[in-house]
């Protein structure tokens, strides 16, 4: 992450252990999630926590010295996500660090989750290939496989690339 007193943003915080985890090291953390209990729940732990939808990121153009968005830009449409990327990279910072991580495979739709029985969520799964397509015009990608609980997440660090006038 960036040096200590950063500004970073988690994207779809959930619960804010990442949030309470960079707060700690000494960043300034705002949360978003569109859970409004998951919201309440950060703010309860101490953390600045707004109620966001991923698809409209209603912060000023490089707000952030870090983005997180691990194991939540999954839950949006693909179709959703080359415009998310865009308000990303606009309020990212020249310089700053994106981290992102997604669940590998394919196709989209309702999954129930064994975690929660009974309750279907939305998953997007992706390939490497389609993932780099829509970074690279907007940024440099470092990429690593995670495997957990036999299931892939393709991470990525990624940073801002000046857009042209």
């Amino acid at each position: 992450m960036p040096k200590k007193n950063s500004k970073v943003l988690d994207i779809g915080c959930g619960t804010g252990n990442y949030s309470v985890y960079f707060k700690e090291k000494g960043h300034d953390v705002i949360a978003i999630d569109i859970s409004e209990a998951m919201v309440d729940h950060c703010k309860e732990r101490g953390i600045d926590a707004r109620l966001m939808n991923f698809a409209d990121l209603d912060f000023h153009s490089e707000s952030f010295d870090g983005i997180w968005a691990y194991a939540s830009l999954f839950h949006v449409p693909k179709d959703k996500l080359p415009d998310i990327l865009k308000q990303i990279h606009n309020i990212s910072k020249n310089n700053s660090i994106i981290y992102l991580g997604v669940k590998q495979g394919d196709g989209e739709g309702f999954v129930e989750d064994n975690r929660y029985p009974g309750t279907k969520r939305w998953f997007s799964f992706y390939q490497d290939e389609e993932l780099r397509e829509l970074f690279g015009p907007l940024f440099n990608v470092k990429f690593h496989l995670v495997t957990k609980s036999n299931t892939n997440y393709l991470n990525y660090l990624l940073d801002k690339k000046p857009q042209p006038l």
